[in-house]
């Protein structure tokens, strides 16, 4: 998988995308309610020379670096391309802060400067690292 800001680049090139990205979990809801779509972020390296007892939540640095995060918005869509009527958190068994791989068609929302992508694989990475 790629990074979300490296899908962005080449989405208008190939629009099949392989993204890893955390689930939101900061101040933008993950989830929308009653629909298969949530929020990724990109995962931002430690880079700043954090202890070991380092608060992302409340480091200044670690929350402008994630607040200027590339996103993309997932989603689950039919055969018709209509968002699945099932939150997302009960289908999915995903919570903010959980790391995913994103598989599916992606496309740039220019506007938004967003990635949306209609996902057709999402892989649920444990703290061991198996899918």
């Amino acid at each position: 998988p790629t990074t979300i800001a490296e899908a962005t680049t080449n989405v208008a090139e190939n629009s099949r995308v392989e993204i890893v990205g955390r689930v939101a979990a900061s101040e933008f809801e993950a989830f929308t309610p009653g629909q298969a779509s949530f929020l990724v972020t990109e995962i931002l390296p430690d880079d700043h020379g954090h202890s070991s007892d380092h608060d992302a939540k409340n480091c200044p640095f670690c929350k402008r670096r994630a607040a200027k995060a590339p996103k993309a918005a997932v989603q689950l869509v039919d055969t018709e391309g209509v968002t699945i009527d099932i939150d997302a958190q009960e289908l999915l068994a995903i919570q903010p802060g959980d790391t995913v791989v994103v598989q599916g068609t992606g496309e740039l929302n220019a506007k938004l400067e967003m990635l949306f992508v209609n996902a057709n694989g999402i892989y649920v990475r444990t703290p061991s690292g198996n899918e």
